[in-house]
C-alpha cells in the first residue's frame, strides 16, 4: 500500500541489577507518524505477562492494519539471526560494522582492582579490573575474560558530568572541573534509571562515578554528539559485567 512500517526493538533491563527481562517492541506508521509500543516478556515471564502481550497483539493489531505483519518479520528476522549463530553478517561472513558500535578509545582509563589506572589499550585477558556488584552497590574485583578490538573510523560521543552536590569552599576543595567519558554511542552505561546507552543519556540524568570506593551521584551537564573521530575501539568482557572508565560505572555490551 506504499506505507513505510518500521518496528524498533529495545532490550529491557532490571534497573537494580540489569538482568535482561525481556523486549520492548516499538511500530510507527510512517505515514500518520502514529507509535505503538508492545512489551514481548522474557522466557522465564510469568504467564499473566504473556497474556497481556496477546491482548496487545489482538486489540491494537485489528486497529492497525499492516502491524502485525511488520512484527511478525521482524521478529522472525531476528529468531533466524540467532539460529544463524547470535550476529547479523554480511556476505563475507564478518559482523556488520553496527556489532563493534559499544566500545571505547584505546585511550580510555580503565581502573584496575587495586585502584591504580592503565590505559584500555593496555588491558590484557586475565588483568584484574575494578568491577561494579549491583546488590551491594559497591566496586568489587573481576577478571577480564575478552578483550574486543576493531579497526575502521568510529565517531565517539561524549557525556560531561559533575558532582551532583557540588563541593563549596567550606569542605576545603574547590569546585570539581566537569569529566567527559567517550565512547561509542551505542555503549552501555549504568545510570540512576538503569542501563542506557551513552548516546540516549540526557542531560540532568545521573551516573555514578566511585571515589574512595564509594558511589558519588554524577549529573550530566551536557553532551555531544561527537567528541572526535578514532581509528580504533575496544571494549572489555569482564567476569561480573562492569568495569570502570574514568571511575565511571559502564557495562559490558
Amino acid at each position: 500500500d506504499g506505507i513505510t512500517r518500521k518496528i524498533y526493538l529495545y532490550k529491557v533491563f532490571s534497573a537494580a541489577d540489569t538482568k535482561e527481562l525481556g523486549l520492548m517492541a516499538v511500530y510507527q506508521n510512517g505515514k500518520t507518524n502514529e507509535v505503538k509500543p508492545f512489551v514481548l516478556p522474557g522466557a522465564g515471564a510469568d504467564r499473566k505477562a504473556w497474556d497481556a502481550y496477546i491482548d496487545d497483539l489482538k486489540y491494537v493489531g485489528e486497529k492497525e492494519p499492516g502491524l502485525m505483519s511488520a512484527l511478525t518479520f521482524v521478529l522472525s528476522r531476528e529468531m533466524m539471526i540467532m539460529m544463524s549463530g547470535g550476529a547479523d553478517k554480511t556476505e563475507d561472513g564478518s559482523k556488520k560494522k553496527e556489532e563493534y558500535n559499544f566500545c571505547f578509545a584505546p585511550d580510555a582509563p580503565i581502573t584496575l582492582a587495586d585502584g591504580s589506572v592503565r590505559e584500555l589499550a593496555d588491558i590484557e585477558v586475565g588483568d584484574a579490573v575494578m568491577s561494579y556488584d549491583a546488590a551491594t552497590k559497591t566496586t568489587v574485583p573481576a577478571r577480564v575474560t575478552r578483550v574486543d578490538s576493531h579497526q575502521g573510523t568510529f565517531v565517539l560521543a561524549g557525556l560531561w558530568v559533575e558532582p551532583l552536590q557540588p563541593l563549596t569552599a567550606s569542605q576545603g576543595s574547590a569546585p570539581v572541573s566537569p569529566l567527559l567519558l567517550e565512547a561509542t554511542a551505542n555503549h552501555p552505561v549504568l545510570t540512576e534509571s538503569g542501563r542506557k546507552s551513552l548516546g540516549s543519556v540526557a542531560v540532568g540524568e545521573v551516573v555514578y562515578r566511585f571515589e574512595n570506593a564509594r558511589p558519588i551521584a554524577y549529573q550530566v551537564v551536557k553532551t555531544e554528539f561527537a567528541t572526535r573521530t578514532v581509528s580504533e575501539v575496544r571494549n572489555l568482557v569482564t567476569e561480573r559485567g562492569a568495569y570502570l572508565v574514568s571511575d565511571v560505572v559502564v557495562l559490558d555490551k
